[in-house]
């Protein structure tokens, strides 16, 4: 098997596991969420602390994600497929939804390339598929906190001439407004049932 195929089932193996590891523990009867086209946790898991920045170079934590449902995304802006497709994906299903529902809802996308995403080429990367998206980066530590948290996995891997990409988990999670992973989206998204689910989502917890 090739290595890429490797690593990208050895992170969809630790998604899988988490959501297992989540609904053994659940008392089923008391989860409120329901997803058609996701996976919901039954026990909602709490985000490890963290902090990365926003393109204009503000501290974005946990925090930041309290008070609001959040989907987000982990990858690069040099990404061939996954990244410009999801996050396509992601704005068409926004377009579904009435204004209500998407001031409760934010998109953040975590690049895991800070090497070459800067400030200003996140802001234009993300900016082309939706000004109201949220890029952000930071130290490799700090990405690799928040990732191991949602149980995400990153990778780079060396290509000729010094040049390089990274293999990345491409699976979406969605966060509550208590900062904790609610569930996943896996790949392929469907416009449709993504924005049905999103529509459906509780006002508040």
């Amino acid at each position: 098997m090739p290595l890429r195929t490797k690593i990208l089932a050895g992170l969809l193996g630790a998604i899988a596991t988490l959501a297992w590891l989540a609904l053994e523990r659940a008392d089923l009867g008391t989860n409120e969420l329901a997803l058609s086209s996701g996976t919901a946790l039954a026990i909602p898991q709490p985000l490890e602390a963290f902090s990365l920045q926003d393109v204009s170079g503000a501290a974005f934590t946990r925090e930041n994600l309290k008070g609001r449902w959040s989907l987000v995304f982990v990858g690069f802006t040099h990404c061939p497929d996954a990244c410009p497709v999801t996050l396509a994906v992601i704005h068409a299903a926004k377009a579904r939804l009435d204004e209500t529902t998407t001031s409760r809802l934010q998109t953040l996308f975590v690049s895991v390339d800070p090497e070459r995403d800067t400030p200003s080429v996140l802001a234009d990367y993300v900016g082309y598929f939706d000004p109201d998206f949220i890029a952000v980066t930071g130290s490799n530590s700090e990405l690799a906190r928040l990732c191991d948290s949602l149980g995400f996995g990153f990778v780079r891997v060396p290509q000729s001439a010094g040049r390089y990409t990274i293999d990345h988990s491409t699976a979406v999670a969605l966060i509550d407004p208590q900062a904790r992973v609610a569930g996943y989206f896996i790949q392929p998204l469907d416009v449709g049932a993504l924005a049905g689910d999103l529509a459906g989502l509780p006002g508040a917890l």
